[in-house]
This record gives C-alpha cells, sequence and structure tokens, in this order.
C-alpha cells in the first residue's frame, strides 16, 4: 500500500492486544460521550419543555419523534396535527407506533412500509412503490391545510411538527439515494450533491435534503419561531410534494430502467437526526481544533451511501451552509470487498469543484472492521483525493471482535480522535461467539438489537402482509 494512504483496517494482528486497545478506547469514549450530548440536550430541554436529555424527543433506538404516554394525553384532542398522526384504517394505528412507553411518530404505512410490505429477500415492485408513494402524499396532502392552524410557540406543536419533518426527512433522502443510484454505473462514483450539472434530480432532491436538516435544526434550536415559519413550511411541502409526484410516475413509467431493491431499502441503520447531529457537531469541533488549517480552505464532505448520506448535509448545516457536500458510492457487496482492490480502480468524479485542493471530510454511520472505510480511503487517494479526516457516529464494541478476527479485519483504533473523529454512539449490534462459522448472528439469529425491537413493535402494531419481514418476526415468536 501507498505510504501517503492512511491504514485504518489492521490484518494478522493479536487478539488480546487488540481486545485491550479496543477496551481502552471504549472507556475513553464512554468519559466524554454523555458530556458530548450535554449542550444540545440543554437546549432542547429548553425549546420543547421537557425535564429530560434528547432522547425524550427522539427515541433513542429507532430515531422517530417520541412522546410518552403521559405526554400523549396530556395534548389536547382538537389539535390538528395530533388528530392526523392518530389516523387508523382498519383499526391500525397508520402515521404512529405505540412503544412500550410512548408514541412514536413513524408509520407502518408510510415510514416503514418496507418492512411491513416486503419479504427479506423479496425484490421491491412497481405496486409496493406505487402504494408507499401514495401513502406519503396522502400524509403530506394531510398536513398541508392544517398548518395554518398550529401554534408554532406551542412546544407540543412543535415537537408534533417535528416529527412530520421527521417523516419527509425519510423520503428525501430515500429519493436522492434513488437517483445516485441509478444514475451510476458499475464503476464507483463521486459526485457533487450541489452541482447543477450533477443531474436535475440529484440536485433537486440534494436541496430538498437540505431544506428539510434546516428546518428541523430550527425546530430543535431556535427560540424564535413565527407565523412566516409556518408559511415557509406550507410552501415548501407544496413543493416537495408536486416533485415527489412527478418522479414517482417516472420511475414507475420506466421500472427497468433502475435497480428497485438499492433505490428503496427497507431500513437505514442510523436513522435518528439527533443522533447524527451531535456525532457530526462533534467531530467537526475536534477536526477544526486539530487543524487550524482548516478554516483557510475549502472543506468538502463527502458522504458514504446509503448510511452516511444525511451527514453532508448535516455538516453543511453546523459550518454555516459554507461548505462542499459529495456522496460516494462503491460498486461492490461488502462481502466481495477487498480494500487492496481499490488501489488499481479509476473512480468516476462527477463535481463542479476541484476536490484535489479542498480539505476532505469522509462520514459514515458506523465503523467495524474498517473494511469499507479502507476501500473509500484507498479509492479516493488512488484518484488524488486526499480525505484528511474521517468522521463516524458509531463506534465498535467488544462484542462485535469475534466477528473482526473471522474476517481477518478490524479498525485501527489509534487512528481514533485523531485521524477519525466522532465515534459518540456504541453500534447496536449483538455478542456472537468465537465459534460463530462466519455468521454475524448471536444464538437467538438476531445482528441488530434495533432493528429487532422496531420489527417487534411493527408486529404488535398490525398493519403488514404476510410475507413481510414483520410477518416473519411474529411467526419466530409463534412457534415457540
Amino acid at each position: 500500500m501507498e505510504k501517503n494512504i492512511p491504514i485504518v483496517a489492521l490484518h494478522n494482528i493479536d487478539k488480546t492486544s487488540y481486545i485491550q486497545s479496543l477496551a481502552d478506547v471504549e472507556r475513553q469514549i464512554s468519559a466524554y460521550k454523555n458530556i458530548v450530548r450535554l449542550g444540545i440536550s440543554n437546549t432542547i430541554r429548553q425549546r420543547f419543555n421537557i425535564t429530560g436529555d434528547c432522547f425524550q424527543i427522539f427515541d433513542k433506538r429507532a430515531g422517530g419523534v417520541l412522546f410518552k404516554d403521559w405526554e400523549w394525553e396530556l395534548i389536547p384532542n382538537d389539535n390538528p396535527l395530533k388528530d392526523l398522526f392518530e389516523t387508523k384504517i382498519n383499526g391500525v394505528y397508520t402515521y404512529y407506533l405505540d412503544t412500550d412507553e410512548g408514541k412514536m411518530l413513524r408509520g407502518a404505512d408510510n415510514y416503514y412500509y418496507f418492512l411491513t410490505h416486503k419479504g427479506k429477500s423479496q425484490n421491491v415492485d412497481t405496486q409496493m412503490v406505487y402504494d408507499w408513494a401514495k401513502n406519503n402524499i396522502n400524509f403530506i396532502e394531510n398536513i398541508i391545510p392544517i398548518l395554518p392552524k398550529i401554534n408554532i410557540k406551542d412546544s407540543n406543536d412543535r415537537r408534533l411538527l417535528l416529527g412530520v419533518f421527521d417523516n419527509i426527512r425519510n423520503i428525501s433522502l430515500i429519493m436522492l439515494n434513488s437517483n445516485i443510484i441509478n444514475g451510476s454505473s458499475t464503476q464507483s462514483k463521486l459526485l457533487g450533491l450541489s452541482n447543477k450539472d450533477t443531474g436535475c434530480n440529484i440536485n433537486k432532491w440534494s436541496e430538498f435534503c437540505q431544506n428539510v436538516i434546516k428546518y428541523m435544526k430550527l425546530l430543535c434550536f431556535s427560540e424564535n419561531l413565527d407565523s412566516i415559519y409556518v408559511q415557509e413550511v406550507q410552501e415548501f411541502l407544496s413543493s416537495f410534494k408536486k416533485n415527489y409526484i412527478e418522479d414517482i410516475k417516472q420511475i414507475l413509467n420506466n421500472p427497468t430502467s433502475i435497480n428497485m431493491n438499492k433505490s428503496f431499502r427497507s431500513y437505514r441503520e442510523i436513522d435518528n437526526f439527533i443522533e447524527n447531529y451531535i456525532a457530526m457537531n462533534y467531530a467537526l469541533q475536534k477536526i477544526k481544533a486539530s487543524n487550524p488549517q482548516v478554516l483557510n480552505r475549502q472543506i468538502n464532505f463527502i458522504g458514504a451511501t446509503y448510511g452516511g448520506l444525511e451527514l453532508p448535509f448535516i455538516a453543511n448545516e453546523i459550518l454555516n451552509n459554507e461548505i462542499l457536500m459529495s456522496a460516494i458510492v462503491l460498486q461492490s457487496k461488502y462481502n466481495d470487498r477487498k480494500s487492496d482492490d481499490y488501489l488499481s480502480k479509476t473512480l468516476d468524479i462527477q463535481s463542479e469543484q476541484n476536490l484535489t485542493e479542498s480539505f476532505n471530510i469522509l462520514g459514515d454511520d458506523n465503523v467495524l472492521t474498517g473494511k469499507t472505510l479502507q476501500s473509500m480511503i484507498n479509492l479516493l487517494f488512488s484518484n488524488e483525493i486526499s480525505i484528511n479526516n474521517v468522521a463516524i457516529v458509531r463506534y465498535p464494541s467488544i462484542n462485535r471482535v469475534n466477528q473482526m478476527f473471522a474476517e481477518d479485519s478490524a479498525i485501527d483504533t489509534t487512528k481514533f480522535f485523531n485521524y477519525i473523529q466522532g465515534l459518540v454512539f456504541t453500534s447496536p449490534y449483538t455478542k456472537i461467539k468465537e465459534d460463530a462459522g462466519g455468521q454475524y448472528l448471536d444464538a437467538l439469529g438476531v445482528f441488530n438489537k434495533d432493528r429487532r425491537r422496531l420489527l417487534e413493535y411493527l408486529y404488535k402494531n398490525g398493519e403488514f402482509t404476510e410475507n413481510s419481514e414483520v410477518a416473519q418476526i411474529g411467526a419466530m415468536y409463534e412457534r415457540r
């Protein structure tokens, strides 16, 4: 490997010493991770008139906007947004899920449609896309006329509107991902997310994503919101709906021209706006503190699709909309990925800017074996785009060490806190045995604890099709 390319994935390492180094890293993270979110939690506590931290507003494990049951009951029943979220079809809630302690403002028929209506190995078809879009369009059409009736200075209305934007955020990211994926050939690609020549749809959906992040940030942190804000939101949602309908029609009229399965993914692993915001805010603070020269250079933030696609927009909002934003697409499957192979691959670069001169930050949702991260770094460096820093939301824990050694790849913990920043939240993976036989699942067949919990809530909600992933979870319990 070339000397100037940072090595973040280690091979042929001693297991005992690596566990010790990872344990020390987790010790350091545990000392700062609560402090990192303290200031943000204090602001959110004031804006929403709550006594808890930011995870009283956002479900800590799924990411949706949350109300405790007692909080929900105290919202007046004539509140139009509450009434909308309580919509039922055939006796089942459409726009929110009951958790064990409250209500999460994400629905089985819109937000989680591809979990409740598709099997894990089943292909996405045009009927699914049509139904998913129709449900979301109905949701938006019901919101627009009631916006003038809400009181933006009321903490409950502010929180309910945040739940609306969390749903719009999901649509925006899915539609942007679809356009990026289907604009890519078999070659790996780096593309600007705000380039006028990138492609009309990519530019358009990038703008929608950025606006959604802006509105969510204002709701979370701005003290003074007024009727002008509500009017702007109403106009935004009207434009959003119009473009959404047009693009879905294009997809349905040309279904063979796109990769449906990669375009409409069932699940986003880190699907929590505030978690991503906290981690990126901390990462950028640390990067600026350790690289004073960055203030004199153009920053380019590269998000790794699919999981890191939201991160450039959050970084741009944190840095006052003054940075470049890009997305990178690796054309390979995780199991087939060998980082050294990317030292000789050509990257299709579609950007108006000269990224060889910018301060480049690569962002992703989590890191475990380091294979994907190393592959992206190798590919970018080999195409003369240096990655100056990496920003990661979630860090690996000792419970997945056996997976790292089964794959002979482990993230280099000496790069944490200097080259790799962020690392505020732990990955929600199960602990696997040493003799797992190359499987990622624990003895109960679980890999991601948060995904399993969500599937259980969706099953208890009662809206799902017979062969869906949610139904399969229910069948597992019924057999016991």
